[in-house]
């Protein structure tokens, strides 16, 4: 996926909807920059999520065929991820196991939540790959996987007053030079509307 913000984005998480999932084994999501359209080793810090096999959302792929809709699992990031405008990024997929499987498209297949019409045109500009090492990549042109990414919305109308309590602490060394420096702490903080 590709960052087209001037400013870039802060990533809150991703939802991915799953078919099937293993009983023991967890799932991990981490997010990658890419290099000349594949992704890359560089992942971006703080982007790696593991949920565990009872925490992961499943509906069958019968049962999506019956018009039950896919829900979402959600891999939540414990601190905002911050990704770079004009960049593109990747999130990769992680289970030790073949019983994980993810809701995809392919061009020309019948599309479950639409009476079994074929899909017509990508829900998304972008590649999906596959790897079984984490370094070989093979693109699938023709498919995608489902799902949403979710961002941070900042109101930049409001404004922030932050004030410190500053300590100033002089101090000399062994050869006699005098130190000056401070500390600061947090006293209050108030946003105003």
């Amino acid at each position: 996926f590709y960052i087209d913000s001037p400013n870039g984005v802060m990533l809150e998480s991703i939802d991915l909807f799953f078919a099937t999932k293993d009983s023991k084994v967890n799932v991990e999501v981490i997010v990658v920059e890419c290099e000349n359209g594949y992704p890359s080793e560089r992942m971006i810090p703080f982007s790696r999520v593991s949920i565990a096999p009872e925490d992961v959302q499943v509906v069958s792929f019968e049962d999506a065929k019956a018009g039950v809709a896919p829900v979402a699992t959600n891999f939540k990031f414990e601190t905002p991820i911050y990704l770079a405008p004009n960049t593109e990024y990747a999130f990769i997929v992680i289970a030790p196991s073949y019983n994980y499987e993810l809701y995809t498209s392919t061009l020309g297949a019948a599309d479950l939540s639409n009476n079994g019409i074929g899909i017509r045109e990508q829900p998304y500009i972008g590649s999906m790959f596959k790897s079984q090492n984490l370094r070989t990549w093979s693109a699938e042109q023709l498919s995608d996987i489902k799902f949403c990414i979710h961002k941070y919305v900042y109101d930049t109308t409001k404004t922030a007053t932050a004030m410190f309590d500053v300590v100033y602490d002089d101090w000399t060394d062994e050869e006699g030079l005098v130190h000056k420096s401070f500390k600061t702490a947090m006293q209050t903080l108030a946003v105003n509307s």
